[in-house]
């Protein structure tokens, strides 16, 4: 076993043979240094050696040295940053601070002693307590320490004569109101902020004793212990529940003012306790101030268990108070050892806080209390505890005079003391620098120890054994304060002595909070040296450390306490910096096997020392190349504070001071090992991030690779950092790019085969490339150009079709072509690299199909009407334009960001602004509106073709007006550019092509037409795209597919090669118009030329044969969809099958096959994918319940829009199916009650026509029809067809001819109006009801077979030729006119 360690030098009995006697070792081989006594002579420094032979002690040698202990007070701060082990008021604030609390101490329960019997042989020297007998002999302890601490003015802060309370012994008890001071506000209404960050609570009494027989309670003229109210405060402390008890006070105050109660100091005291008891901590005393100043204004006197609450709530919010204010400084000062560079003060919020709790003096009005109660009767029921809270204040304000009072009321009542009261008097002695009062107390206290007259809180030896510890760590503590290093080490030599037993509690062995009192007793005396040799030689114990205050024969390793104050400490000591490294290099190694966390102001403390280290070398070699020597040390500090650094760490300003360090000493590649990691593990991408990530890559890019790495190590570090700023989505500086493009120069010089390169990094190459391309020459030194680099990766075989692939690759690398090059040169350029097939949609939109425009082209600003001075009719529509056709004309004034409202008459195509804009094309219309015109004040613009773009952008934000203004801007732009009459030509063809797209989109058709007439008389031809855009935003007409088709047609006779866009747009015309033939014709063709189907053309083939019953095509090529490679999964396609089986072809199999195909693919359902849900349940046999469910569902998922379709499906399969009206009704009557407030829409009035009519209830359509016109909806064709059907079944054909002749033909050859509800009815358009209702084809089928049903064939006959008249298509007509052959079914 490991020998008891003594420390040989410490008293004067060991002193002196320690020179003599080499065998006097001890276990922590604290053995003299032969070079350590000569170099210094401050305090520790020769604690393990003898002065050259001396007997002096070692502590006379102290006092010698500094003139002797001339009792002065210690003034270094009690919660000073190194103050540790048994701090009163300990701080934890996130991670800065650690402390081994001791407050947690067990309560301590009453019990009264007897009086000691004097000792006829021999007086006690060191007692607290005394007798008359005693006193007689000599003055007692207590005495003496009155008259020394009095005699020397104990207070030192906090507390001043106005805030104590006079010796009240000899005059009356007063009861005055408790002030407010600035914690008294309630807790509802707080003048003071709650303490958010709370110290562990002071132990408090679990009951306090009932009074009884008190000769102040006024009011006894009932049993209030057995009141209602007394019960309410005694069910709310014992359930702990503040609001309970301010419920139950509330209660109280108001049965005293309507006094139906007489005020009675039992139930104020009992309402009292149960306030404290339940106080929420950190939160201000004002409800039980506000209660004790009620009390006193009905005159009722307060008495000692008031009193004992009162002192006690005091005691406790000082506490708190004490724990917030530290913790506030000490988040202050964590954030500036976090971030040194900045400046950080208390936030605004944090700096009031502070102010008000400054303010308040809790500790003073306890005091006062105190004074109070120790003049009342019965005393004999005030208890321990009341005294641990009190001189545990008393030793934070270093209060000796109060102390001395609350021990007098100790001795007085016979109280045995606990280990609590003697740690809290050492405590206070010794912040005031009384070393000799606090030696008396604790000879005292060991005294009474062995006397077993200590109450140590349980029973058992382990607990008396850890207060026991705590008694001697803060006697030491109090000799390190007071200069008296030598004697606390004594204490640690006595409790190392060896003994027979650990029976004995005044002496317990050193735990590990002993050996830290010590280390850190060093430390805050300025010994480094010494605290180093402790932790040295216990670091190398074999045993872990256990509980802080756990005694143990056998030294431990040190505790984590011990680490932090030393690195604390040692991180602003001059020249420590290795003994830093060292403590840090065990804890490392210890943390795990120890329990020991590493908090992040110790990795702090460690990294920014050795990174001031480097920074030091740095300055001293002014600018001049650091030696060998001088590289490996600031090497080895590097490493070290990288070693502080987690792999999960978040980057803060100390790791970004590692690589910055890197990157000055010119070690680029350690910089990018270290931080790459740390960056691509981020997960959170802050402002923060990107701001260190930029200035990372910035020192990237200014080093010098070529000195420190090879070509690809170089090349691979700018591509990893360059992938990482995309995936950050940030934007890359051109300076990076350039760093990107060196790098690869670089590596091809030096590879003398093909690089592997990834689909990334060919991807960040061109896009690095094209930036540049648009880069003014002088920025961009050494880079050959974009088709140089193009041409280089294709003569190496790089797939480079594959980066070029991503539409916005692809389009940034087009932009650059086109920057200054014509078509005619991009075209040929693609056409030597051999990339025709990656840029045929941008060369199909940039260069006419047929023919060149003639190169004498004159701008043609848009005039005040909004289309160009010629307007030639559009042969495919003959469209009538008028005033009401016409985008409105342009304002002239129009505000686009420029002082004088109009455009500048230099404009310059500038490189700048079209490299940026390929980025900000990505953003808002507001993002992109401000972009341009902030350039465009300042004369610049972008390039003809990303001012085609534009037009387009707005176009599809329907903004016609800012379309105008770019439009115009572009026809300034072709008028500077006549000297380029080929980059003219190319330029004006880009601008009309781009506003066929834009006022397409815009829903400006003739307008578009307009200007690809412009293009056609010129020879050429719109791109597929503005074939696209006019067949997809073709007007609505009788027959929208004849002129969708024309336009096809001449698209293709013009040689326009079609691609997706158009073959989508045209493919979904036919299959809205039940063409299904033409568009799996279109299909077909489609297939053939090489574009492969996208899931959006899958979803209008299988559209179209769904609208026309052909399950198995439909089967089919849905079948074909999901087998594609490039699936991706659009839930268009999934509703159309499940609307297939649910509508054309009922199967609810089928339909709910299809709708678990959306489940399979994680595909969002819809509104409408819900609707047909429950459609499917509705199907023949009906399933009434799951199609609730499926409801329900629905309504419970707010992610998707409940709407009025969904009410329907539900009013149709209760009405309809089930024949159930009530229930129909009932659900009717629902959409306009229930919660999510649904957008109701038409289709839920015509689901309950069709409900009325099934029922032939006809006679309740009116009401219906009202509340239509009351919530706003329009009438539609359809619900009056509905209508036109019940009367005739009726027999009430007149009543459907006034209906049908009640509607309104729309104009020839246009689509009826306001009939059809959007799938997003939210988004639908709002109609006035009074607008007219127009007739659908199928209100003419319907009042034909009204007609017919009637027997009145003439009139169905004088029905079809009206038709015939309207010029529907022929389909339509013909099948209208098939009922007058079979009319089997007229209704």
């Amino acid at each position: 076993m490991l020998p008891l360690p003594k420390v040989a030098y410490v008293t004067s009995r060991v002193v002196t043979t320690f020179g003599q006697n080499p065998t006097i070792r001890n276990a922590l081989h604290l053995q003299p240094s032969p070079s350590s006594s000569s170099k210094t002579n401050s305090p520790g420094s020769n604690y393990f050696q003898q002065n050259k032979g001396s007997s002096k002690p070692l502590y006379n040698f102290f006092d010698q040295a500094s003139g002797g202990s001339k009792g002065s007070r210690f003034t270094h701060g009690y919660l000073g940053a190194s103050r540790v082990v048994t701090q009163v008021q300990p701080v934890i604030v996130n991670d800065t601070s650690y402390t081994q609390s001791d407050d947690s101490e067990e309560v301590v329960t009453i019990k009264h002693v007897s009086p000691r019997q004097p000792q006829a042989r021999r007086y006690r020297s060191h007692s607290l307590s005394y007798t008359p007998q005693e006193a007689a002999q000599k003055l007692s302890v207590l005495s003496t320490v009155q008259l020394h601490a009095r005699s020397k003015h104990a207070f030192t802060q906090a507390l001043t004569t106005d805030d104590i309370v006079p010796d009240l012994v000899d005059s009356a008890p007063s009861t005055p109101p408790l002030a407010r001071r600035n914690s008294t506000a309630s807790v509802t209404r707080p003048d003071t902020p709650p303490i958010d960050t709370l110290p562990p609570p002071l132990p408090v009494p679990e009951t306090l004793p009932p009074i009884v027989n008190q000769t102040d309670n006024l009011h006894n003229t009932h049993t209030s212990q057995s009141s209602e109210h007394y019960r309410a405060f005694v069910h709310a402390r014992s359930s702990g529940d503040h609001e309970v008890a301010l419920l139950a006070v509330n209660n109280f105050r108001a049965a005293l003012a309507a006094k139906l109660v007489d005020p009675s100091i039992y139930e104020f005291n009992a309402a009292l306790e149960a306030l404290y008891h339940t106080r929420p901590r950190g939160s201000p005393l004002a409800d039980i101030q506000d209660l004790y100043n009620t009390m006193i204004s009905l005159g009722v006197h307060p008495n000692v268990r008031t009193h004992i609450t009162l002192v006690l709530a005091h005691c406790d919010r000082d506490h708190e108070v004490v724990w917030a204010l530290n913790g506030i400084e000490q988040k202050l000062k964590s954030q500036r050892i976090l971030n040194p560079s900045a400046e950080y003060s208390l936030s605004s919020e944090d700096q009031a806080r502070k102010d008000a709790l400054e303010k308040e003096n809790n500790f003073a009005s306890a005091v006062s209390l105190f004074q109070i109660l120790r003049t009342m009767p019965h005393k004999e029921h005030l208890q321990i505890q009341l005294f641990s809270s009190l001189l545990s204040c008393c030793a934070h304000y270093g209060a000796v005079d109060i102390a001395i009072m609350v021990w007098e009321i100790v001795e007085q009542h016979s109280l045995q003391p606990s280990a609590v009261l003697y740690k809290s008097m050492i405590q206070t002695f010794a912040r005031v620098g009384e070393l000799n009062a606090a030696e008396d107390v604790f000879a005292d206290f060991r005294e009474q120890s062995a006397a077993g007259r200590i109450a140590w809180g349980s029973s058992g030896s382990q607990p008396s054994s850890r207060a026991a510890v705590r008694i001697w760590n803060v006697m030491m503590e109090a000799y390190f304060k007071c200069g008296k290093p030598d004697m606390a080490v004594g204490l640690l030599q006595e409790m190392l002595e060896p003994r027979q037993s650990d029976t004995r509690p005044e002496l317990p062995s050193p735990a590990p909070s002993t050996y830290t009192t010590i280390i850190a007793g060093f430390c805050n005396s300025g010994d480094y040296q010494s605290a180093m040799t402790w932790f040295n030689t216990l670091v190398t114990q074999p045993s872990s450390p256990g509980f802080s205050f756990d005694p143990s024969p056998l030294p431990s390793r040190p505790d984590a306490l011990a680490y932090r104050v030393l690195l604390e400490t040692l991180s602003q000591r001059t020249g420590a910096l290795p003994a830093m490294n060292a403590v840090w290099s065990k804890l490392l190694e210890f943390s795990a096997q120890d329990g020991i966390e590493i908090r992040l102001l110790d990795r702090c403390h460690v990294a920014q020392t050795n990174l001031a280290a480097v920074r030091s070398l740095l300055t001293a070699a002014s600018g001049e190349a650091l030696s060998k020597e001088c590289l490996n040390e600031c090497s080895e500090h590097l490493a070290v504070a990288q070693s502080t650094v987690l792999s999960q760490s978040p980057i803060s300003t100390y790791v970004a001071g590692i690589w910055e360090a890197y990157f000055d000493l010119g070690l680029p590649t350690h910089a990018m090992d270290f931080a790459m990691p740390l960056f691509n593990q981020q997960t959170s991408i802050s402002p923060g991030f990107r701001a260190h990530l930029t200035h990372f890559a910035q020192l990237a890019a200014a080093q010098n690779w070529e000195k420190c790495s090879s070509g690809l190590v170089s090349f691979g570090y700018a591509i990893a950092l360059i992938n990482l700023m995309y995936r950050s989505r940030m934007e890359v500086h051109p300076r990076l790019h350039l760093y990107l493009m060196q790098q690869y120069y670089y590596a091809r010089e030096q590879s003398m085969t093909k690089m592997e390169l990834s689909h990334k990094q060919l991807k960040a190459l061109c896009v690095a490339g094209a930036t540049l391309e648009m880069v003014e020459p002088h920025h961009r030194p050494n880079f050959a150009g974009l088709v140089p680099l193009l041409e280089d990766l294709v003569q190496q075989k790089y797939n480079i079709s594959q980066p070029l692939g991503e539409h916005d690759v692809r389009q940034h690398v087009f932009s650059a072509l086109m920057y200054d090059r014509s078509a005619f040169q991009v075209k040929s350029l693609i056409g030597e690299l051999g990339l025709e097939s990656v840029f045929k949609t941008q060369l199909d939109t940039t260069e006419p199909a047929t023919a060149t425009p003639s190169p004498s082209i004159a701008p043609s600003p848009i005039s005040d009407n909004g289309l160009s001075e010629a307007e030639p009719d559009t042969p495919l529509t003959n469209p009538s334009i008028s005033s009401d056709d016409i985008s409105r004309p342009t304002p002239q004034n129009l505000v686009y960001g420029l002082k004088n409202g109009g455009i500048p008459k230099q404009l310059i195509i500038d490189r700048e602004v079209t490299r940026k804009a390929d980025r900000v094309l990505l953003g808002s219309p507001e993002m992109i509106w401000d972009f341009f015109t902030r350039n465009l004040g300042k004369g610049k613009v972008p390039a003809p073709y990303t001012l085609s773009r534009l037009c387009q952008i707005f176009g599809r934000a329907k903004d016609v007006e800012k379309v105008k203004v770019i439009y115009n801007v572009a026809q300034s732009i072709l008028a500077s550019m006549e000297s380029n009459k080929q980059l003219q030509s190319d330029a004006w063809f880009l601008f009309e092509d781009g506003m066929i797209i834009a006022m397409a989109q815009a829903g400006e058709i003739d307008a578009a037409h307009v200007h690809r007439q412009r293009i056609l008389e010129q020879g050429g031809a719109p791109s597929a795209d503005a074939y696209g855009g006019l067949i997809l935003n073709v007007k609505d007409t009788t027959d929208d597919t004849s002129n969708a088709m024309a336009l096809f047609n001449e698209s293709q006779s013009l040689h326009v090669v079609p691609n997706h866009y158009l073959y989508n747009n045209i493919i979904s015309k036919l299959a809205k118009a039940r063409k299904a033939d033409a568009a799996l014709d279109l299909f077909t063709r489609m297939k053939a030329s090489g574009i492969a189907p996208s899931s959006i053309t899958y979803g209008a083939v299988i559209g179209a044969c769904a609208r026309v019953g052909d399950a198995a095509s439909a089967e089919a090529l849905y079948a074909e969809m999901v087998s594609v490679p490039n699936f991706k999964p659009r839930i268009p396609p999934f509703n159309t099958m499940m609307q297939l089986y649910t509508t054309t072809k009922p199967n609810r199999d089928r339909a709910l096959f299809f709708y678990h195909e959306i489940l399979k693919y994680s595909v969002h359902p819809t509104s409408y994918t819900y609707k047909l849900l429950m459609e499917a349940y509705a199907l023949e046999p009906l399933d009434i319940p799951r199609m609730e469910a499926v409801f329900q569902e629905l309504t419970d998922n707010h992610r998707v829009e409940l709407q009025g379709t969904h009410f329907a499906t539900l009013i149709n399969a209760y009405g309809c199916v089930a024949k159930d009206l009530d229930k129909a009704l009932a659900a009717y009557d629902y959409v306009f009650h229930h919660p999510r407030k649904p957008v109701i829409d038409a289709l839920v009035f015509e689901a309950i026509a069709n409900v009325c009519v099934a029922h032939r209830r006809i006679d309740l359509m009116p009401q219906f029809v009202t509340k239509m016109s009351e919530v706003g909806v329009h009438m539609t064709a359809y619900i009056v067809n509905v209508m036109i059907k019940g009367f005739a079944a009726l027999g009430d054909i007149d009543s459907a001819r006034e209906l049908f002749e009640s509607l309104v033909d729309p104009p020839e050859g246009i689509a009826a109006l306001h009939n059809h509800a959007p799938h997003e009815p939210s988004k639908m358009p709002s109609v006035n009801p009074m607008e007219p209702v127009f007739r659908e084809p199928s209100t003419w089928e319907a009042m034909v077979r009204a007609e017919l049903g009637s027997g009145t064939r003439d009139r169905a006959v004088a029905l079809i030729e009206r038709l015939e008249s309207r010029k529907y298509p022929e389909a339509v007509v013909s099948r209208i006119r098939g009922i007058l052959i079979d009319h089997s079914q007229v209704l």
